[in-house]
């Protein structure tokens, strides 16, 4: 079971930087000693009391040789290194592999972490070289921020953009509807004029074909009443002609459609009704007085 030893305030490994300022460094070692080997550890080493005081692993082994490698390691990086954080992790990964290849395989105390919790520079420059390091910080946040405006603004005018060009496509796209919409009422109107005219063309044809019929009819109705009428006239020319007069034809047809309405007549010859016949039978008369 791995144990813990932390070296804080006056327990802190304290060592002089290269340029010669003094750094205390706070941090966290985790340690064990190895289960098969800790009769030997026991007999060579000593005891593993619960205090620290007492324990003769950590007194003897352990943090002679952490403040020993720390200050070798530590001192090769000078204040500002430590200040900046650049050689932090460095140092605490070299401090490590020192104390490691020292106690586990030459001593049996196996090594799980060396962790740096805190690094205490001197005060007479750590103030102005934080106050440089929070300026600098605070520049490249307000750099970052200006990248950051920059990259807003430019995302904002692209996403415009974008968005400009969706307006501009979904009103290409509604044109265009339109106008397919346009032509296609318009071959429509086209199909419906076209059938329409095909209709009127039927039915003018139609009515043209009625009319010369009627045409046709009247014309044959006029000739056979004008044959009609010649033969008529023919054959009344001819019954003018038999009769030699027509003054007396006309007292012919006078009679002939007078006679089925008369059944008797008395009359006297030389009165009106008589000379009727005087036209029809001339000299009738004559011999009905004994003239000769």
């Amino acid at each position: 079971m791995f144990q813990r030893y932390e070296f804080h305030g006056s327990d802190a490994l304290k060592f002089p930087s290269s340029d010669a300022f003094e750094i205390s460094v706070l941090m966290t070692v985790e340690w064990a000693v190895d289960p098969q080997r800790a009769p030997e550890i026991f007999v060579r080493i000593g005891e593993l009391h619960p205090e620290v005081e007492k324990n003769e692993v950590l007194q003897k082994v352990l943090i002679p040789a952490i403040r020993g490698y720390g200050r070798i390691e530590g001192s090769k990086y000078s204040a500002i290194d430590y200040i900046s954080g650049k050689s932090r992790e460095v140092f605490q990964n070299s401090l490590f592999e020192k104390i490691k290849q020292f106690c586990e395989e030459p001593k049996g105390i196996l090594i799980k972490s060396v962790l740096i919790n805190d690094i205490e520079p001197p005060q007479e420059i750590a103030l102005p070289i934080r106050e440089r390091e929070i300026a600098k910080e605070e520049l490249n946040r307000n750099a970052n921020q200006l990248l950051q405006a920059k990259a807003d603004q430019n995302l904002a005018r692209s996403e415009e953009m974008v968005k400009q060009e969706q307006e501009k496509v979904k009103a290409k796209t509604e044109n265009l509807v339109k106008v397919i919409d346009a032509e296609n009422k318009k071959k429509v109107a086209l199909i419906q004029q076209q059938k329409l005219l095909e209709m009127e063309k039927t039915f003018l044809e139609a009515a043209k074909k009625e009319a010369q019929a009627i045409l046709s009819r009247g014309k044959a109705q006029a000739e056979v009443l004008l044959m009609g009428a010649v033969a008529e006239a023919e054959s009344l020319k001819k019954s003018i002609e038999a009769f030699k007069d027509p003054e007396i034809y006309a007292y012919y047809e006078f009679l002939n459609r007078l006679a089925p309405s008369i059944q008797s007549i008395f009359a006297n010859t030389d009165g009106p009704f008589g000379q009727v016949f005087d036209k029809i039978f001339p000299g009738h008369s004559e011999r009905k007085g004994g003239k000769n």
